[in-house]
């Protein structure tokens, strides 16, 4: 039971996964399905932006009202070095997934584009469930 109450927000990720690729395999063509994905992808890219930017205007209104620094370097430093490599991560599966998407579309095995695609949407929501991880008050 404890292992299920410390992991549930990755066990939900992994079951929001395997229900978005197997509805979408079921229910909609390939060129929706890409599209769906590109906006998903978009949107985590944006979610986490948001995230940080949040974290730190914290930081900087804790010390512009306050007077006081906030920003605790044995956490929060690391928590900037592994944004900037998760996030840099997470563009570049977007961005490449931009640049193939034509390529998945217009491919011959339906059933190649679909498990690209499906790749594709694990790797993104793994990289988004990080970012968030890293951006909330439970890391460090």
């Amino acid at each position: 039971m404890k292992f299920l109450r410390s992991y549930w927000p990755w066990l939900a990720l992994c079951g929001l996964i395997l229900i978005y690729i197997g509805y979408s395999i079921t229910f909609l063509n390939i060129h929706t399905y890409v599209q769906n994905t590109t906006m998903l992808l978009k949107g985590g890219l944006i979610l986490n932006l948001a995230l940080f930017i949040r974290k730190c205007i914290q930081w900087w209104s804790y010390e512009m009202y306050v007077g006081n620094i906030h920003f605790v370097t044995e956490v929060d430093r690391p928590r900037i070095f592994y944004f900037s490599i998760f996030y840099t991560s997470y563009l570049a599966i977007y961005s490449g997934f931009l640049m193939g998407a034509n390529f998945l579309i217009d491919s011959h095995s339906v059933i190649l584009s679909y498990v690209l695609t499906s790749i594709v949407a694990a790797a993104g929501a793994i990289a988004f469930g990080l970012l968030v991880l890293v951006c909330s008050r439970w890391f460090g």
